[in-house]
C-alpha cells in the first residue's frame, strides 16, 4: 500500500509546470482517532512509502531527489534524536520510522516498474 501519493503528486505536477499555490486560509483538519500504537504502525507506513517514492526517482537519476533524501535522513534523525532528549515518544517514534524505514523503501522504489497515471 502506498500512502505517499499526496507528495508524490505534487511532485511530478511541479515538474509539469502545473502551479502550485500556498493558500494559507485553507486548512485541514484531521481526527486524531487512533491510540499511540496505531500511530507507531502509521509512521512506519508513512515512511516507507516516503522513502519508495524517493527510490522511484533515484532510479530515473533525479538528482534533485537525491539531495531530498539526504536531508530527509538528517532531518528526520534530527528528530530522533529531540525526541529522545525532550523524552517525546512521539516524536522520537517518527523520527526513527522515517530514518529505520528509509533503506527498505529505497529499496522498493529502485525495484518498483509502476509507472503513474498522467497529469
Amino acid at each position: 500500500m502506498s500512502v505517499a501519493e499526496d507528495g508524490e503528486w505534487a511532485y511530478r505536477a511541479l515538474r509539469h509546470g502545473v502551479a502550485i499555490a500556498f493558500v494559507p486560509e485553507a486548512a485541514v483538519s484531521h481526527l486524531g482517532w487512533r491510540d499511540l500504537g496505531e500511530r507507531l504502525g502509521q509512521y512506519q507506513l508513512y515512511a516507507r512509502s516516503h522513502a519508495a517514492f524517493f527510490g522511484k526517482y533515484l532510479r530515473r537519476g533525479d538528482l534533485f531527489i537525491a539531495l531530498r533524501t539526504i536531508v530527509h535522513l538528517a532531518r528526520s534523525s534530527l528528530r530522533w534524536v529531540r525526541g529522545i532528549v525532550r523524552h517525546d515518544e512521539e516524536v522520537a517514534a517518527n523520527g526513527k520510522a522515517y530514518v529505520t524505514q528509509l533503506a527498505p523503501g529505497l529499496i522498493a522504489g529502485l525495484r518498483s516498474r509502476a509507472r503513474p497515471p498522467s497529469l
